[in-house]
């Protein structure tokens, strides 16, 4: 692993915490999971072995369903679904107009303000005093069907990875269905056999959050 790679990756600090212990973030279920944007320490090809492996033991316990859809050398494709016992149209509002309330904060550069400009050109945005930060800028936008970002999320940003991340709905009765899928191009020289189900995961926090505010 090179240098740069290695601190790269070490923007994916995640902390695995027993279900009896604290956790800081109360959206995650049974386990809390936290994700610091920036790099505090270099990890070694075993710390990256060992955090897979938990984030392959968890992936059981969640409520979305999780897949890594395709891995390339130059990219890889996630998803994840979940049901959400709300109609399309509250699904939409929440996810757009209430984003700094169900966005994990674990999940951010200085645990800011978030919001998202719902319209071509748009930012998903957090904001920390003067500090800010373009999480994904909005590419196309169908209300109650599909929002698109594009860009790098969190970590992935200064790898100089790029990907498209569309927020699917689809009516099942009273129901919404959220597609959440992630088309990311890069280059890794590690390829992305461990990369891409940890993203995979993550985002499945971030979908399960949504999915948890809604259901209060």
């Amino acid at each position: 692993m090179t240098a740069r790679s290695a601190a790269d990756k070490a923007s994916l600090e995640i902390d695995l915490k027993a279900r009896n212990q604290h956790a800081k973030v109360e959206h995650y279920e049974p386990l809390s999971i936290k994700l610091y944007y920036s790099p505090p320490k270099q990890k070694t090809d075993d710390d990256m072995r060992g955090i897979v492996l938990c984030i392959s033991l968890m992936m059981m316990t969640s409520s979305a369903i999780a897949q890594v859809v395709h891995i390339a050398p130059h990219g890889f494709i996630v998803e994840n679904q979940v049901v959400i016992n709300q109609p399309a149209e509250k699904v939409w509002h929440a996810l757009i107009e209430d984003v700094d309330q169900w966005w994990p904060k674990d999940h951010s550069w200085w645990q800011g303000t978030f919001s998202i400009d719902a319209k071509a050109g748009g930012c998903f945005c957090e904001i920390s005093g003067g500090k800010s930060a373009e999480h994904m800028r909005i590419s196309f936008v169908e209300p109650r069907k599909l929002l698109r970002m594009t860009g790098g999320l969190g970590p992935l940003q200064g790898m100089g990875m790029h990907g498209a991340l569309d927020w699917q709905l689809a009516n099942e009765g009273l129901n919404t269905k959220v597609t959440l899928t992630y088309r990311v191009s890069g280059i890794d020289p590690d390829g992305f056999d461990k990369l891409a189900p940890v993203v995979s995961h993550v985002q499945g926090l971030q979908l399960n959050a949504l999915k948890h505010y809604l259901s209060r």
